[in-house]
């Protein structure tokens, strides 16, 4: 009996190795077309080689669509600089469009990055090899690789160059074609869950469903006190999302920053609608932790400028903004969340979505063990999620403005007004979940147990 516990508890830990280990999953000629993608190359235009350098490879041209070459070594590469703003990122793809005569040798196809400007590149993603061999049939195939989350998150962050290899260890004389290589970072998912309108829990920290006015009396006893109540049905301590409060964050009237509420929201009952002078201040609604969670229907009637301070706030807390940038043409947005971690150290990342005027979206937000998720989409476009990491978050001084909520706006700057309309807006902490590998250690602790 100890020896076979002893087995099982060297499988559980070499299944849980190879699952941190496993970097990517590789695709031959995958169904789905990849969009949203970068391209780093598409050699559409003869001897236009898209700012690739080129290294033991003498015989190349780029004619007819394509890159064309010949293995002059059997290490033939390539490397380009990357301009662009690409993240690589658990869900992040690389794909290459490749063909090979037929009857060449079976060669390695292999991609090398060097993340955020490190001084070597990174060990490489394979293309081809291991469940998926290079086709030398004479046609184009598409390789594709994703990354995983179990990797390193080493592997994790601004992509500042690359290195291609077509065609390592393979025969030399061997010709090959390229068609085009391309990276993504977006990840489409399903609907997310749970979907607005929400219900409230004990975890919620604020939840306005945006369908009524209450009146309260401001703190020197003065009356018209407008409210967008909260939903606290769980039992939880109520906030008071003040909807008149003045733009300069002092606790004071000023009905001109008052939403409106309008009737026939998507998620039922009413929405507010922000002028692009208007906002709520919730006072006394973000005290701090190491997480947050936080979800909003919007939709957009106009944007910020094209340059410059180009982002409007759609939720401000202190160590989470959630703001939507103009993407530089006065036409479309796109979100843009700021992270502060318990460094106090900025963290911009974006979701890649399109972002349309007049049409509702859903952004959730969760900052839970490390790990920055954000959601973005609906039903009829689809929803992007995209992560990256930041070590804890900021947590507020005692100074009670930094434990406010603003919502429309921006504590830093009050100019960055949003206009537009928002319904079901919740904040409050995340549950963190067991991770594999803590199930995994109680399963052996356990084992162990009984083999004592």
């Amino acid at each position: 009996m100890k020896k076979l516990n002893l087995m099982l508890i060297t499988a559980i830990l070499t299944l849980l190795i190879s699952i941190n280990l496993m970097a990517y999953t590789q695709q031959l000629d995958p169904s789905t077309p990849l969009t949203d993608y970068i391209s780093l190359g598409e050699f559409n235009t003869d001897g236009n080689f898209d700012h690739w350098d080129f290294n033991q490879w003498d015989y190349r041209n780029v004619t007819g669509g394509s890159l064309n070459g010949r293995n002059d070594s059997g290490n033939p590469h390539m490397a380009r600089v990357t301009s662009q703003d690409i993240i690589f990122e658990p869900g992040s793809v690389i794909e290459a469009r490749v063909k090979f005569d037929a009857d060449t040798g079976n060669g390695i196809m292999a991609i090398y990055p060097r993340i955020d400007g490190s001084g070597s590149l990174m060990p490489g993603f394979n293309l081809t090899g291991g469940t998926v061999l290079t086709q030398t049939n004479g046609n184009f195939h598409v390789y594709r690789v994703t990354l995983d989350a179990g990797d390193d998150p080493k592997y994790f962050g601004q992509l500042t160059s690359i290195l291609f290899k077509p065609a390592d260890g393979g025969s030399i004389g061997d010709y090959f074609s390229i068609d085009y290589i391309r990276v993504a970072n977006s990840i489409l998912t399903n609907a997310p869950t749970p979907y607005p309108p929400y219900v409230d829990n004990e975890f919620n920290r604020g939840l306005l469903h945006c369908n009524e006015t209450v009146t309260n009396l401001w703190p020197d006893a003065s009356a018209n006190c407008f409210l967008s109540p909260d939903d606290n049905s769980s039992g939880r301590l109520a906030a008071s999302p003040i909807m008149n409060a003045s733009n300069d964050w002092g606790i004071a009237r000023d009905d001109s920053t008052m939403p409106t509420l309008n009737t026939n929201s998507p998620y039922g009952g009413d929405y507010l609608a922000f002028d692009g002078n208007d906002s709520i201040l919730v006072t006394n609604s973000w005290p701090g932790g190491d997480n947050l969670d936080l979800n909003l229907c919007f939709r957009f009637t106009g944007l910020p400028p094209a340059s410059g301070d180009n982002y409007a706030g759609l939720l401000w807390t202190l160590p989470v903004k959630a703001y939507l940038q103009n993407s530089g043409n006065d036409i479309h947005g796109k979100v843009l969340m700021l992270v502060y971690d318990a460094a106090g150290i900025p963290h911009n990342f974006y979701s890649n979505k399109t972002i349309n005027s007049n049409v509702w979206y859903y952004l959730g937000f969760s900052a839970s063990n490390n790990i920055l998720k954000v959601i973005v989409g609906n039903e009829d476009e689809g929803y992007e999620t995209r992560t990256s990491s930041a070590t804890g978050l900021l947590t507020p001084s005692a100074s009670v403005p930094f434990y406010n909520v603003i919502i429309g706006s921006d504590y830093f700057g009050p100019a960055r007004l949003f206009q537009g309309d928002m319904d079901e807006v919740r904040w409050g902490i995340v549950i963190p979940e067991p991770t594999t590998v803590i199930f995994m250690i109680l399963i052996c602790l356990g084992l162990f147990r009984r083999i004592k």
